[in-house]
């Protein structure tokens, strides 16, 4: 089996601008993705992360840091860790990812 990194990616606003209700029962479909992994033995590991993020580069010698993004256009918000036999099949694995209704978007890498 080959390991594969699921990167979620969209906007912070989508999230800060749900009620209570909605944002629970959202979580609830990325508990119950990520829940089916695990139930399948294919999970290796995955979480949200926090929308505070920062970015860093060299410019001339000197480490930049930019950040945090909370309001950026566009943000890493998670990932998950599986296992599949093949990108064909890590591709109809990550199709089950509730990111994809939400307006979000997925980006998948093989480990090496």
């Amino acid at each position: 089996m080959k390991e594969y990194i699921l990167l979620r990616k969209g906007k912070n606003t989508f999230w800060s601008n749900l009620n209570q209700d909605d944002h629970t029962k959202i979580i609830e479909e990325f508990s119950s993705f990520v829940s089916s992994l695990d139930h399948q033995g294919i999970l290796k590991e995955g979480y949200s992360l926090k929308h505070d993020g920062v970015q860093m580069r060299m410019d001339n010698q000197k480490v930049v840091t930019d950040g945090p993004f909370s309001e950026a256009k566009e943000a890493m918000l998670g990932y998950v860790v599986f296992e599949a036999e093949n990108l064909e099949k890590a591709k109809i694995i990550a199709q089950g990812c509730p990111a994809l209704k939400y307006g979000e978007y997925l980006e998948m890498y093989e480990r090496q």
